[in-house]
This record gives structure tokens, C-alpha cells and sequence, in this order.
């Protein structure tokens, strides 16, 4: 979340942690929250090997906050479902760091969250022709794509 330029954290009587799936729950169901639950409130993601996968869910809490990220075009928002990376030029409004390397939350112009990316080259500057400017990470259509 700190990678996203989010300072918001869920306090640990809240998350759950299932051999490495993280679930955020309510106080009561805390209480009766049995140790063979398959899933129980609102799944974040999963730690492998030491790498925190976030979920849509926990993209989509972030995005409504304070955080990097970019609202994109409906031409944009379409390829990046397909997996597909952005370009300056689909990019209709930033907040938060436009440096590269940084890890940006994607909306689209309603400001649903898409999904997130790693932002190529510095926003602020003109990019080369055919450059995409967000390389995309992990987006919605991903679950679709791995469904076949």
C-alpha cells in the first residue's frame, strides 16, 4: 500500500491471514471465525513467497483514497482489461508521483479501478512516439485470461 503512496492500513484485530490469504472481517465475525474457514469477509490478496499480491478488492478500497493513480481514456480502459499497457496520450488525469518506477493505481473515467501499473518513464515529460507510458501489472480481465 505504501508503494501505491496510500497510508492506510487495516488494524490487525481486522485481517485474517489464511496460509498466506489475507482477509479483512469485522469485529464479530473475528469472534466467531472458526480455523477451517475457506473464505470469510473481504479478501486483500496473498503473500507468496514473500511478495504481497494485493486483490481488486483491496485496489478498489485504495483507489477511493489518497494514493498514485491515473484516470485513463475509454479507448485506454478497454486495452488495459486485455492486458495491454497505456500511453500519455489516453491519460486524462494524474495524482499523487509521476516518476518512474512508481506504482500507480489505473481508473477509468468513472473512477473505477481497473487495476494497477508501473509507470514507465516520468509522466511530466513528452514521451518518444509509440512508447507506452504504464506498464501494466494486474488488471481486471487477468481472472477472465486465466479461466481458459
Amino acid at each position: 500500500m505504501q508503494k501505491l503512496g496510500s497510508k492506510n492500513s487495516f488494524g490487525s484485530e481486522n485481517v485474517v491471514n489464511k496460509k498466506g490469504k489475507l482477509f479483512l472481517i469485522n469485529k464479530k465475525l473475528h469472534e466467531n471465525l472458526q480455523s477451517n474457514f475457506f473464505y470469510a469477509g473481504l479478501y486483500l490478496g496473498e503473500n507468496k513467497l514473500g511478495k504481497f499480491s494485493p486483490s481488486l478488492n483491496l485496489l478498489s478500497i485504495l483507489s477511493q483514497q489518497i494514493a498514485n493513480k491515473v484516470v485513463i481514456d475509454k479507448k485506454a480502459s478497454w486495452l488495459f482489461i486485455y492486458g495491454k499497457d497505456i500511453f500519455r496520450e489516453r491519460i486524462l488525469k494524474v495524482n499523487g508521483d509521476t516518476k518512474k518506477g512508481v506504482i500507480t493505481l489505473v481508473l477509468n473515467n468513472f473512477e473505477d479501478c481497473l487495476g494497477f501499473g508501473e509507470i514507465i518513464f516520468d509522466l511530466d515529460k513528452k514521451p518518444n512516439k509509440g512508447e507506452a507510458a504504464i506498464k501494466n501489472i494486474l488488471d481486471l480481465g487477468d481472472f477472465l485470461r486465466r479461466e481458459k
